[in-house]
């Protein structure tokens, strides 16, 4: 196993927080399959804890570095469909990861299919699920 912690086909993701917390304040993440974990088997899909930095290709997380390889189709659309700048392919990802409103659970669901909001995220209240 290398030391390298790599996620493949990926995306920026908010981890749903309580309905009164403001979207811009929510935790931004990462979602996609990971390689080289020591705690997942490799291709496991995985949303990791809040990213703290990105430099380049590599996001650091409260406990992990990951180095970001090929971002998914679904999330390079929504980005474009956004005009959400940057390089997705390029080797400096800094701007990707800049303040702004995060996708919304309901947007979320839309590129990755796995994603689900909690019980707490204003989408499951809107949505009659409260």
């Amino acid at each position: 196993m290398s030391d390298e912690v790599r996620l493949e086909n990926w995306h920026v993701a908010v981890r749903p927080s309580d309905p009164y917390t403001a979207p811009e304040l929510r935790a931004t993440c990462l979602s996609g399959e990971v390689y080289g974990h020591p705690r997942f088997e490799d291709g496991d899909r995985i949303t990791t804890s809040p990213v703290r930095s990105v430099e380049g290709r590599r996001a650091e997380t409260n406990n992990t570095t990951y180095r970001l390889g090929k971002v998914s189709e679904q999330y390079r659309d929504w980005c474009r469909e956004r005009g959400i700048g940057g390089d997705l392919d390029g080797e400096d990802l800094a701007e990707v990861f800049q303040p702004r409103k995060p996708p919304s659970v309901s947007e979320m669901r839309g590129i990755d299919p796995d994603f689900t909001g909690g019980k707490g995220s204003v989408e499951y209240v809107r949505e009659g699920r409260d």
